[in-house]
């Protein structure tokens, strides 16, 4: 007897998890054609396809062009208060993180560092660009620029696996529009729609002076920001 549905999206979106559940899919595998599913389910293609399209913006199942439905590896775990500090991250490292070094710098991510230290000191900098992986799956591409004088000071900002009480971050996050992402990072990133797209910014300053930037365009449904906060020591400072 088929399932009824109140044609919500929602409904429609948990069926399909209990699907891929009782049905023991795994990272790789491939749902059903949509005329078949919906038919199953006794639906419309439309509500179909918003029950899924929520399934892939929390990173579930990805749509690929001309193929259909495929079950995406599980969403990778990453310290939000690490995240410019990646070898910091035990989680991360332990999940298979690895770097290949890339060559461009958008226009967009380059008039950022400019305006904050200025052209002379942007063409000076210690500047890595890489895209991030866990395993076979690309996470995000990182631009880091490390001021001139402080390089004699801390040598390799970015690499370091333990942070100095000294060095301080604030940090944005904001979501990146769709026009934003250039050919070259759509192809780097291997996105689908509809993948979203955060930019993650954090500025690492030492005695008030920022010595360090770190621009990260990152995929937001293939990972977990996560941090761990001390609940007891919140209270006692509350």
């Amino acid at each position: 007897m088929p399932k009824v549905f109140n044609q919500l999206s929602l409904e429609v979106e948990e069926y399909i998890r209990e699907y891929i559940a009782v049905n023991h899919l795994q990272p790789g595998d491939k749902l059903p054609a949509e005329r078949a599913f919906s038919t199953e389910l006794g639906i419309t293609r439309g509500t179909l396809r918003h029950g899924l399209e929520l399934l892939i913006s929390d990173g579930i199942i990805e749509n690929r062009k001309n193929s259909g439905y495929y079950i995406c590896p599980p969403k990778i775990d990453r310290e939000l208060l690490y995240y410019c500090f990646p070898y910091k991250d035990q989680r991360l490292i332990q999940s298979g993180y690895r770097i290949i070094p890339i060559q461009a710098i958008p226009d967009r991510i380059q008039n950022i560092v400019n305006n904050i230290l200025g052209p002379i000191k942007m063409e000076k900098s210690n500047t890595r660009r890489h895209l991030e992986y866990v395993n076979d799956t690309p996470i995000s591409i990182t631009y880091t620029f490390q001021e001139p004088v402080s390089q004699a000071l801390i040598p390799y900002l970015f690499e370091m696996d333990t942070i100095s009480e000294a060095l301080t971050v604030t940090q944005s996050i904001r979501v990146i529009d769709a026009d934003y992402a250039e050919p070259e990072i759509i192809g780097l990133l291997k996105l689908n729609p509809p993948d979203t797209l955060l930019l993650i910014s954090n500025f690492v300053h030492y005695r008030n002076q920022i010595i360090g930037i770190c621009l990260s365009i990152c995929v937001g449904t293939r990972i977990n920001l996560v941090t761990e906060i001390d609940l007891k020591n919140a209270s006692d400072g509350a």
